[in-house]
């Protein structure tokens, strides 16, 4: 589909537009395809009565009026594809133009007597019909995808940058981002019509040249042979390698509350080797809860809870949000933070209102050389300390979700690089394998500095957007990751296809019409050699359809 340089539309407004367009171009998928049914009966050459079973002109007659008809239900497809050709930019619109008006003047010469092979309108017909539906399964993929971004009125994005100094790519989940550019990225040109920019120009004129060739003793012939040389290059798969698995994916992604941006999504998705998982991807909100909170004598309860939480909240770790909570409920005050440090030893320090304050793992205050009770329980709790004496103690419990059990489990099953940047201290490779009970020696685990520098890049909201959901925790994050890796594969993998049996289809051609053998070039054994071409595509689109 053309996507013209236009201010770009809200998302809702996008849903609106291709639902319109969706509606009206059913009917047309269903109109031409009728007509490519009674095509490939002729073509085919099965049973027909009376005059049109014995004249070749006849048959040639109603395959252009059928071919005509269909023309007209594809109507935008050849102005697109006419436009394209008088711009100098064909495309694969271009193709199946051509391909239809060539075997329109095929058609007409038959009918006059000039050649004895029926001509190519079952094939153009096919062409132009699949056309239709790469822009119905467009327009329906589209609107899901947006419809899907508007469901929920904080939705986390997946997005890919570079961070640090390392080269590679890493997917991160941004909550709260904002849906601007979305539509336009989802609009953008999938990797078939970008190949086709290029590969178009030179199969019409591969075709032109092999049809000349082909042609010089057979000199009646030339047109027959031109056009089936235009009708197998414009491939079946060019429009279908993209759309259809687009389509399906958005159907299968849209009940979990996840949406891809088009192919500039999957494209970045599938080009990047790695995800970054945080501490809400683990235990999003509401799976943490304390347990106990024991507060020293030293000092009161308000300083050691308020300074406990502006530290971690300056850090950015998970377990924030329950002193935030605890903060708000008992109504203390917000301390001011300077000279924060993150210590690789898995704690931070920094003045807070004045006072040098450390908080930490026990880890952590054993090697800072803070004096710790005996009796101090050791599993998921964090201290902290006050010029340089004990003043708290916070355990907590972390409760594990199933559904971030699964995702871990379709990490492991992936070739895709796991870095846990994990802020919380407390959440170690140890605890991850007892509490999900999942393997972790093929995830990585930075040191807390990296892990901080990946996490504050990683909350840059002005990176593109490669997909949308509206559900915490890691599950949707690592379903969209899948999703857009197979998509990528299924359309790159698709368009190798389609360019293959292009050229392969037109080499076959020529060699066939040079040796004068236009019974097996047939109509009939040019479109089940186009289709065939074409399941690979169809299976690799309906296959998106298994999680």
């Amino acid at each position: 589909m053309d996507v013209r340089e236009t201010p770009e539309l809200h998302p809702a407004r996008a849903a609106k537009f291709y639902a319109s367009l969706a509606r009206p171009l059913l009917f047309r998928c269903a109109v031409a395809s009728a007509l490519c049914l009674f095509l490939m009966w002729i073509c085919f050459r099965l049973p027909m009565t009376g005059m049109l079973g014995a004249s070749l002109p006849l048959q040639a007659g109603v395959s252009l009026a059928l071919l005509l008809a269909c023309m007209v239900a594809a109507l935008d497809v050849i102005a697109v594809g006419v436009r394209q050709i008088i711009e100098l930019t064909p495309g694969a619109e271009s193709l199946a133009a051509a391909s239809a008006l060539l075997a329109c003047v095929d058609a007409i010469l038959v009918l006059f007597g000039v050649g004895d092979a029926l001509p190519f309108c079952a094939i153009s017909a096919v062409t132009l019909t699949c056309a239709l539906w790469s822009e119905r399964l467009t327009c329906v993929a589209l609107r899901r995808t947006f419809t899907t971004a508007l469901s929920s009125k904080t939705p986390a994005a997946l997005t890919s940058a570079a961070f640090g100094d390392n080269a590679d790519r890493s997917l991160i989940r941004v909550d709260g981002a904002s849906l601007t550019g979305i539509v336009r990225r989802s609009e953008t040109q999938n990797i078939c019509q970008t190949a086709y920019a290029t590969a178009a120009p030179i199969f019409l004129a591969c075709a032109l040249l092999l049809a000349v060739a082909a042609s010089v003793t057979r000199g009646l012939y030339f047109m027959h042979t031109f056009s089936g040389l235009v009708a197998v290059s414009a491939s079946f798969a060019s429009f279908l390698s993209f759309p259809l698995p687009f389509a399906i994916t958005t159907r299968r992604l849209r009940s979990s509350g996840t949406a891809l941006a088009g192919f500039a999504g999957c494209a970045d998705i599938g080009r990047t080797p790695r995800v970054v998982i945080t501490d809400e991807d683990l235990f999003p909100p509401g799976n943490m809860r304390f347990t106990e909170i024991n507060i020293l004598d030293v000092a009161s309860v308000e300083q050691v809870c308020a300074s406990t939480s502006c530290l971690l909240s300056a850090y950015g770790s998970g377990v924030s949000v329950l002193f935030d909570e605890l903060m708000s409920r008992r109504g203390y005050r917000v301390l001011t933070v300077d000279e924060f440090t993150c210590h690789e030893g898995g704690g931070l320090s920094g003045l807070v209102d004045g006072a040098r304050v450390l908080t930490g793992s026990l880890g952590f205050m054993n090697l800072m050389g803070i004096r710790l009770p005996r009796n101090l329980q050791t599993k998921n709790t964090i201290c902290t300390a006050i010029e340089g004496e004990l003043v708290g103690v916070f355990a907590i419990e972390y409760i594990p979700v199933s559904s971030v059990q699964e995702a871990l489990v379709t990490l492991l099953r992936s070739r895709t690089e796991t870095i846990f940047a994990i802020r919380d201290f407390n959440i170690t490779p140890y605890m991850i394998r007892q509490l999900f009970r999942v393997p972790t020696d093929s995830f990585t685990f930075p040191s807390f500095r990296d892990r901080f520098g990946i996490t504050a890049d990683g909350a840059d909201g002005d990176r593109p957007i490669d997909a949308v959901f509206n559900r915490s925790g890691m599950l949707p994050m690592i379903e969209a990751t899948e999703a857009g890796r197979r998509l990528f594969a299924a359309s790159r993998t698709g368009t190798i296809l389609s360019l293959v049996s292009a050229a392969v289809g037109m080499i076959i051609m020529f060699l066939l019409c040079s040796a004068g053998a236009y019974g097996t070039a047939s109509t009939g054994n040019v479109l089940s050699f186009m289709v065939l071409w074409t399941l690979p595509v169809l299976i690799l689109g309906w296959g998106q359809s298994r999680g």
